[in-house]
């Protein structure tokens, strides 16, 4: 599990957060931390990522949070919109398909994580704070193409920690 952390000042993340959605929420979250930092994730860090476990989201984390447990259980129930239009997993699964297929070097990053308990609590490496569409769709994909070459994920990590 090797990673460059670089740290950062709160404020570039705070930036980046202005224009996606759920700010507020986002913010909140990353405030709590003392530490800012940007890293690239290696494929084990990003398979390890902690998934949101939300009312819609249940019927996809029965294996554990884990994000690649998550991906590999979500592929075999595409057909379920669980609860609101925007956890349509085969439309998240087609559009970061299509994505992919346009330009294999496509980046889905940056995502925010947390270095909080709950991560530890399952086994996990972080957790994801803002970009769970965007990692579940991606690790869909590196699952179901087996040939496809993992790009490295951009990422902020809010955490306590010293790294």
């Amino acid at each position: 599990m090797l990673a460059v952390f670089k740290k950062v000042g709160d404020y570039k993340v705070k930036d980046f957060l202005s224009g996606q959605g759920n700010k507020e929420n986002n913010v909140r979250s990353i405030e709590k931390y003392r530490n800012h930092y940007e890293v690239d994730l290696s494929q084990d860090i990003f398979f390890g990522l902690c998934f949101i476990e939300i009312e819609a989201t249940k019927c996809i984390t029965t294996s554990g949070r884990k994000l690649k447990n998550v991906a590999s259980l979500t592929l075999k129930r595409l057909d379920v919109v669980a609860g609101t239009p925007n956890w349509d997993f085969n439309k998240i699964f087609q559009t970061t398909t299509e994505c992919m297929k346009n330009n294999p070097n496509f980046d889905i990053s940056p995502i925010v994580l947390l270095d909080n308990d709950s991560a530890k609590k399952h086994g996990c490496t972080f957790y994801i704070q803002d970009g769970n569409h965007r990692c579940l769709g991606y690790a869909m994909y590196l699952l179901k193409n087996k040939d496809a070459k993992y790009v490295p994920i951009k990422a902020f990590l809010a955490s306590n920690n010293e790294r």
